[in-house]
C-alpha cells in the first residue's frame, strides 16, 4: 500500500486549509510505510503552503487514545490548526482535542464526524478489499502470479480519498464553504495528476523531519 501518495494528496489538502501555517501528523508507529507517508504529506504541503512548517509525533501504539490526545493538545498549544492521523484508534484522542481547541482533523480509516462535526473533515480509506478483489481477477484470467509482490494505490482504489465526506462537513458548515471547496479543488488536481504519473511519490523510509518554512 503506498501511503506516501494518499498523503500527499491529503497535505496538498492541509495546505490551502490552515489559517496558522502551522500543521501536525500523529502517526501510530514508525515503520518504514508510516515515515513514508509523512514524508509525502510534507513535501504536498510544502508545495501548497512554502510558508508553512509541519510537526510530526508517533503515539507508539495504534491503540491509545490518550496519547493521541496528549499529543495533539501539546501540538495546538503550539499554534497548529490542522492534524493529520495515521494512529488508528489512537486518534480518538485526537478528535478530543481538536475538538477542545476548535482544531480541523482529517483521520484514517474511521468515520469520527459525530463526534466533531465542526472539525473533523474527512479520512483516508485504506481498500483491504481492492487486492483480494484484483488476485480474484488474476485468477481467474490465469494471470496471478504466486509470491509477486504488487503495489496498491490511488489508481487501482487501494487507498480511497474520502471527498464525499469534505461535502458533508461543508455542509454542516457552510461558513466554511469557500475556503474547504477551493482546498478541496486543488487537492483534487492533485489526486489526478498523481494517479496519471505526473507527479511522482517517492517510498522513503527514512525517520522524517520537521518541515520548516521556505519562505
Amino acid at each position: 500500500y503506498r501511503s506516501q501518495e494518499t498523503m500527499y494528496v491529503l497535505g496538498a489538502l492541509a495546505g490551502k486549509l490552515t489559517k496558522t501555517n502551522r500543521i501536525g501528523y500523529i502517526s501510530g508507529q514508525e515503520t518504514a510505510s508510516s515515515n513514508s507517508g509523512i514524508h509525502g504529506f510534507m513535501k504536498a504541503v510544502a508545495q501548497a503552503c512554502p510558508q508553512c512548517s509541519v510537526e510530526f509525533a508517533f503515539t507508539n501504539s495504534y491503540d491509545d487514545p490518550a496519547t493521541g490526545k496528549e499529543i495533539a493538545k501539546a501540538m495546538i498549544s503550539r499554534g497548529i490548526d490542522i492534524i493529520q492521523t495515521a494512529a488508528g484508534r489512537s486518534s480518538q484522542g485526537v478528535v478530543e482535542a481538536a475538538k477542545e481547541s476548535g482544531s480541523l482533523m482529517l483521520g484514517d480509516n474511521a468515520d469520527f464526524f459525530d463526534q466533531y462535526e465542526k472539525g473533523y473533515m474527512s479520512w483516508v480509506y485504506t481498500n483491504f478489499g481492492a487486492n483480494v478483489s484484483k488476485a480474484c481477477k488474476d485468477f481467474k484470467a490465469n494471470t496471478l502470479e504466486g509470491g509477486k509482490h504488487t503495489y496498491m494505490n490511488l489508481a487501482n482504489g487501494g487507498a480511497i480519498v474520502m471527498w464525499d465526506k469534505i461535502d458533508r462537513f461543508v455542509k454542516a458548515n457552510p461558513n466554511q464553504a469557500e475556503k474547504v471547496n477551493k482546498a478541496k479543488e486543488y487537492a483534487l488536481s492533485i489526486q489526478k495528476q498523481v494517479i496519471d504519473g505526473k507527479i511522482a511519490v517517492e517510498f522513503n523510509p527514512k525517520t522524517p523531519t520537521t518541515l520548516k518554512p521556505s519562505k
